[in-house]
């Protein structure tokens, strides 16, 4: 499961020295981002089998347009990418600019739990500057 500490409410960021990604997240905007969250999740339930490592590996393969790439990717699409991500058991992200700002940032929210291998970035026109 993502780690979401993120998300706890801004009176816990005192108490516990939590690694927060997105210190300045108010709790307003926490609570909208669970929200959402649990609605994604209930979507994700009717379109993506359970896990089950006896039984199956689930596979997905994905083009993230520009990550690492736009400045403007605002934090909720970080928890849900992690969120989609964490159903499946690997996944292949097309589309990783040079910048692996955006792809630490979802490791940490994917926990220890989750891992990458990458490839170098494929240069010139035909590469786009783009790893996966």
């Amino acid at each position: 499961m993502p780690w979401y500490n993120d998300l706890r409410p801004q009176s816990d960021d005192k108490k516990i020295d939590y690694a927060l990604i997105f210190p300045n997240l108010n709790n307003a905007q926490r609570k909208r981002i669970i929200q959402d969250l649990l609605l994604l999740r209930q979507d994700l339930d009717l379109k993506i089998p359970e896990k089950n490592s006896d039984r199956s590996l689930l596979l997905a393969s994905w083009n993230l347009k520009e990550f690492g790439h736009l400045t403007k990717r605002i934090p909720d699409s970080y928890f849900f990418i992690a969120e989609i991500i964490n159903r499946f058991d690997l996944v292949a992200v097309q589309e990783i600019k040079s910048g692996l700002d955006d792809l630490n940032i979802l490791m940490r929210l994917l926990g220890s739990n989750w891992s990458y291998t990458i490839t170098d970035i494929t240069e010139g026109d035909d590469g786009n500057s783009e790893r996966f």
